[in-house]
């Protein structure tokens, strides 16, 4: 695999027309997503990926390496809106039927890009609800990875 864990989020987010960061949780969070600029649009937010290297068991060469870290899908959200149901609230127009449910398709879809890379093993791959995440109130998925690379 000649591109770096980094580089294979940034292409998917491309492709879909998702707007793309890198960096740790204090840089992400600086992110001013409720600007008109993108009220509609899908991030992928990806924190500092941690690289391990796994050494054979002769101890003389590196076979692959441990990629881990998490990752944000999510859209704006308003802070005021409702999560599912409360007080008997319209469950059609909750944070989850809008915002969160149709992200699972997303996670998916990039889960496919990841199985579909040459000498890639997900070790684990999950994701939980998240509502108003970060300062810029965003609510979708938390995403944690963990891939094996093989070296060739």
């Amino acid at each position: 695999m000649a591109k770096d864990i980094v580089e294979i989020f940034e292409d998917y987010a491309t492709t879909q027309s998702f707007r793309y960061k890198y960096g740790n949780r204090n840089v992400l969070n600086l992110l001013q997503s409720n600007s008109a600029d993108f009220p509609d649009q899908v991030h992928l937010l990806v924190e500092s990926v941690t690289r391990q290297s796994e050494i054979g068991s002769m101890g003389l060469s590196r076979n692959a390496v441990l990629y881990s870290g998490r990752y944000i899908l999510a859209l704006p959200d308003d802070y005021a809106s409702h999560v599912y149901n409360e007080n008997e609230t319209d469950i059609s127009k909750s944070k989850y039927k809008i915002k969160i449910k149709p992200l699972l398709t997303n996670f998916k879809e990039l889960e496919s890009q990841f199985m579909a890379c040459d000498g890639l093993d997900i070790l684990t791959h999950e994701n939980s609800d998240t509502i108003n995440f970060l300062d810029a109130n965003l609510t979708g998925l938390f995403c944690t990875f963990k891939f094996r690379v093989y070296e060739n």
